[in-house]
């Protein structure tokens, strides 16, 4: 079973590790009640191994010193309250073992400011990182070897992710938790855990891979059509030919690059679009299912639970039954 790891420091937010916390622990269980399998394992640690004060005073105690962690699928980095330059020269003992963590394995993924941190392994060199919008300047200008990205709230740089806020790292662990559990059990969290603002991190995620670093020229282009004719009739035996492939070779080298098959990338840009219609419009979820490349409403709607563990009737109802609105007596 999959094996967290929760990093805390001096002065960080508490919500910034315990709300990445809480959705590890959802998904686990959804997991392992389907998969009758071991109780995931999420563990706290410091840089001395003692309990750590919040910046709200809240006393927070590790399970062991993070250097003496063996190994972990994921690791989150807590952002600290307010400038994080005076956090970071007590943090030195942390990086060794943050290194050491990533290249065994590891996500890692740093919570608002906590990219400072991350940026200071040396990991995110020459690769795309964000922060806290209020610091993005003073981000760049100290860690001149980053690719400091201001209009995306996530970037990944393969196992390495930031989060710009802790609203933007709710929206990520639904995809590290698909990751490290499955769909089902990342989308069963997702509708626990704010439904109703929940949106697609396709929108917010600046993928490496996505920004077309793999090699792959000819699936960059399949890519790029995709993105673009998502709504249209597909064949892709066409567009194999349209990028000068065979079928079989296209289909293996676009799950190469990308880590999917031709399909499913379709299938994941078609989904994220009708969840968008489905939040926003009131049209019938025939004509949801019609707008996005599926004149079978049903064989949609079989679609749409799988990927969203829901129904798209269901899913409407969840994302919209709340208003952002005072409710006055």
């Amino acid at each position: 079973m999959p094996h967290a790891t929760l990093l805390l420091c001096p002065d960080m937010l508490a919500s910034s590790i315990t709300l990445p916390g809480e959705m590890f622990h959802a998904a686990g269980q959804h997991y392992r009640v389907r998969h009758r399998r071991a109780r995931p394992v999420l563990q706290r640690a410091s840089a001395g191994g003692g309990p750590v004060r919040t910046a709200d005073g809240l006393v927070l105690h590790a399970d062991s010193p993070l250097r003496k962690v063996p190994r972990t699928d994921l690791l989150i980095i807590p952002t600290p309250w307010r400038s994080p330059a005076r956090w970071l020269e007590s943090c030195d003992t942390l990086l060794p073992p943050i290194r050491r963590l990533h290249r065994s394995g590891a996500l890692v993924c740093a919570v608002s400011t906590g990219s400072y941190l991350l940026a200071r392994t040396g990991l995110l060199n020459h690769r795309p990182a964000t922060t806290h919008w209020r610091y993005l300047e003073d981000f760049a200008a100290r860690h001149p070897l980053l690719r400091v990205s201001r209009s995306h709230l996530v970037t990944r740089a393969g196992r390495l992710y930031c989060a710009g806020s802790i609203n933007a790292v709710a929206d990520l662990m639904i995809t590290l938790l698909e990751e490290l559990f499955d769909a089902q059990a990342a989308r069963r969290t997702a509708l626990e855990f704010s439904p109703e603002i929940r949106r697609s991190h396709a929108d917010r995620l600046h993928l490496e891979e996505r920004a077309m670093a793999h090699p792959d020229e000819e699936v960059m282009e399949a890519q790029q059509w995709l993105e673009e004719n998502w709504a249209r009739p597909v064949s892709m035996s066409l567009l194999a030919a349209r990028c000068g492939l065979k079928p079989r070779s296209f289909r293996r080298r676009f799950h190469d690059a990308t880590g999917s098959s031709p399909g499913r990338y379709l299938q994941l840009l078609r989904m994220g679009r009708a969840a968008e219609l489905l939040r926003d419009t009131n049209l019938a979820i025939a004509e949801v299912a019609a707008l996005v490349g599926y004149p079978d409403s049903g064989y949609f709607a079989a679609l749409f639970r799988r990927h969203m563990a829901t129904s798209p009737r269901t899913y409407r109802r969840l994302v919209r039954g709340k208003l952002f609105r005072l409710h006055r007596s």
